[in-house]
């Protein structure tokens, strides 16, 4: 199944007094690339994180952003700056001293002090944080890969569109190829007529305006084109990442549509031509957006 390259997913769980918010959003991109936003406490579970979205994802810029709360005072440590401490002390002291004042330090007072007393993070479990947290990625990436899928089938039909439209201008090619080739055998050998002076033989001057006529001709373009065509419904019904592959594939078709109006000798074969470069242009525009 197509799936678009843009999705959005959200998810939230709390477990034993730590809660944990995850968003992840996508957007177009050639490669799989990841910006990850998280506490420095889920540092250590990084690759986990991108292994994880890596199984569901295989191409596009994918934000993370990832909140993180242990409300648990069991496990927070409490940090004493003994050192600030006993400059506070000091400083006071001097200060007393200067002004005449009663000292009336104690361990109260210093816990107050900016710097002296801080808490300090829980000492977190990778594993029990891992156990929160896989069940939300699989949440979210459910409900991304559910919107990516939507897009992708509309892309899907959008590009089925094209792909008729091209067929079309193809028939009209179909009808128009054998005229065109009739009609520029018959300007070429009345023009080698007239440079030679009818100095070649009949035959010889048929074989050389012949091989002169098929070099114009448009009919392996046109069936290269209707195999390319082919080609784009297979992509279409295959799953995984098809968007790189369709990308090529459009160059191709862009190619053939050049020749068919490099070669046209005939307004209706450029107006034909030039058709199916806008169609396949739209194609090009479509498939930027497809994993």
């Amino acid at each position: 199944m197509a799936k678009s390259m843009t999705g959005f997913g959200r998810s939230s769980g709390h477990a034993g007094g730590r809660s944990l918010t995850l968003e992840l959003k996508s957007v177009n991109s050639r490669f799989l690339d990841f910006n990850i936003r998280m506490p420095r406490t889920l540092f250590s579970l990084e690759e986990r994180i991108k292994k994880r979205i890596g199984q569901d994802i295989g191409r596009g810029k994918v934000d993370v952003y990832l909140t993180y709360r242990n409300s648990n005072e069991a496990d927070q440590g409490i940090r004493v700056n003994r050192g600030a401490a006993a400059r506070y002390v000091s400083e006071l002291r001097d200060l007393a001293k200067e002004l005449t004042l009663p000292e009336g330090l104690s361990a109260g007072i210093l816990v107050g002090l900016e710097g002296v007393v801080a808490l300090e993070p829980p000492q977190e479990d990778e594993e029990e944080l891992w156990a929160l947290m896989r069940p939300l990625f699989d949440e979210a990436l459910a409900q991304h890969t559910a919107m990516r899928s939507s897009e992708g089938a509309h892309l899907k039909e959008q590009l089925l569109d094209e792909r008729e439209a091209i067929l079309a201008q193809l028939l009209i090619l179909d009808e128009l190829a054998p005229e065109v080739k009739k009609s520029y055998y018959e300007k070429v050998r009345q023009k080698v007529l007239q440079l030679t002076q009818s100095t070649l033989s009949e035959d010889r001057l048929v074989q050389e305006v012949a091989l002169m006529a098929e070099r114009a001709s448009i009919e392996e373009e046109i069936t290269r084109l209707r195999s390319h065509m082919d080609q784009l419904e297979g992509f279409l019904q295959q799953s995984g990442s098809i968007g790189r592959a369709l990308d090529f594939l459009a160059q191709e078709m862009n190619r053939e549509a050049n020749t068919i109006a490099s070669k046209a000798s005939d307004p209706r074969i450029t107006q034909a031509a030039l058709a199916l470069k806008g169609h396949i242009e739209d194609i090009r525009e479509q498939v930027q957006n497809l994993e």
